[in-house]
């Protein structure tokens, strides 16, 4: 077939095997499943808005375009050695179960008022609620983009998100934000890794979240978001930052506002 553009709908098993993209690949409720895909002159994969749209199991190296609206991508057990660019309206990436996902970069690059980009579990509530372990070589960037749920989309499951890598919210006047609630269920977030935000950029926050925590983000001037709940019980606050409330709660002991 050459550089003949394909549409998949079916299952591509490249099983202990290794395929060398040098043509378009469009998946449309398609799955790739196991082995290396290299993706050479003439390769792209592109995503459409079929929400079966799947890689399992396998290394990819190369990139993934999200550029479509409402285009859906679900991973399980997948290496990304290259970026992953959510600039479509509403597009996702829908990761199904616990587990690590290693390394690449993922940019929410939307550039709406409306439609942000999103990294979710594949589920419902407590259905498909897990743990996402962004390894030490993983950067997630840009602006106003979503990591734990959507405002496009009601099917994602609970998610507890561990970051070994770093998250930076790097667009001047937007802000990712971390929104680890999902009906009525409330998943928690680990930094292991790096948490900042470029000047003027900020950060959503929709977890408890003690204040310890917080400021173990080392996050500064930075201006945050609270839709969750700042659990500062027998604690005290230097609030030196703007601090917006937008459905979130703070709870005990003492703040003191600062100069910022």
């Amino acid at each position: 077939l050459g550089s003949t553009p394909i549409r998949l709908m079916g299952t591509l098993d490249n099983t202990d095997d290794e395929l060398t993209l040098n043509f378009p690949l469009h998946l449309d409720g398609g799955t790739i499943r196991g082995g290396v895909v290299n993706v050479a002159q003439g390769g792209s994969l592109e995503v459409t808005s079929n929400d079966f749209n799947r890689l399992e199991g396998l290394t990819w190296n190369g990139d993934w375009a999200l550029s479509a609206d409402y285009s859906r991508l679900r991973i399980k057990d997948v290496e990304l050695n290259g970026r992953a660019t959510l600039s479509g309206f509403c597009s996702g990436l829908w990761f199904e179960g616990t587990q690590e996902f290693p390394s690449g970069e993922i940019v929410f690059s939307y550039e709406s008022q409306s439609g942000q980009p999103w990294m979710a579990m594949w589920g419902y509530g407590e259905q498909g609620s897990g743990t996402l372990t962004l390894g030490s070589e993983v950067v997630v960037r840009g602006g106003f983009g979503v990591i734990g749920g959507s405002s496009c989309e009601n099917y994602f499951a609970t998610m507890s998100l561990v970051n070994e890598g770093l998250i930076e919210s790097s667009v001047s006047g937007r802000e990712i934000s971390l929104d680890l609630t999902s009906y009525g269920q409330t998943g928690s977030f680990t930094n292991q890794g790096t948490v900042r935000a470029l000047d003027g950029a900020g950060f959503g926050l929709n977890f408890v979240v003690t204040t310890a925590a917080l400021e173990a983000m080392n996050l500064g001037s930075t201006p945050i978001r609270l839709m969750g709940t700042l659990d500062n019980t027998d604690d005290e606050l230097t609030l030196n930052f703007p601090l917006h409330l937008d459905g979130g709660t703070i709870r005990g002991g003492v703040v003191n506002v600062a100069q910022g």
